[in-house]
């Protein structure tokens, strides 16, 4: 049986990897929505006129899968950062006046940074739908 102290350490071990890999996840999208968008550059500095209409389709899919792949990670650990907090709040105990040591994550205040993460990787996406380079004319 673990004490309460062993118990809330860990909650808060497994809170900060949650939220460093949430952190990872939209570090992920960067680089590789950057690949895509240098790829697709490079395409139109290199082979200007003999870009098969093919690729077009193919970097917006791509955009959109790494949008989505990585929107799921960064959700995925948000969820579970927000569950072992509220569990850490629950351990944690309150104080004498009653108020929670380590107060319950807010809907508002929690979710500000993972929905900012998520609104600029649909940005990015729809940004790349509309100024592909590989859709540029000559």
């Amino acid at each position: 049986m673990l004490s309460t102290d062993k118990h809330c350490e860990m909650l808060s071990n497994n809170i900060r990897d949650k939220s460093t890999a949430m952190y990872d996840g939209f570090k992920l999208f960067i680089q590789m929505f950057s690949s895509v968008v240098g790829g697709s550059v490079l395409l139109r500095l290199q082979y200007a006129g003999k870009i098969p209409p093919v690729f077009i389709k193919l970097s917006d899919w791509v955009v959109s899968m790494v949008v989505i792949a990585t929107g799921i990670i960064v959700v995925d650990h948000y969820r579970s950062w927000r569950g072992y907090r509220c569990q850490l709040s629950k351990f944690a105990g309150d104080d004498p006046q009653g108020k929670p040591f380590v107060p319950p994550p807010t809907f508002l205040w929690s979710g500000l940074v993972c929905s900012t993460m998520i609104a600029g990787m649909v940005i990015c996406l729809i940004g790349f739908w509309n100024f592909n380079p590989l859709k540029i004319p000559n």
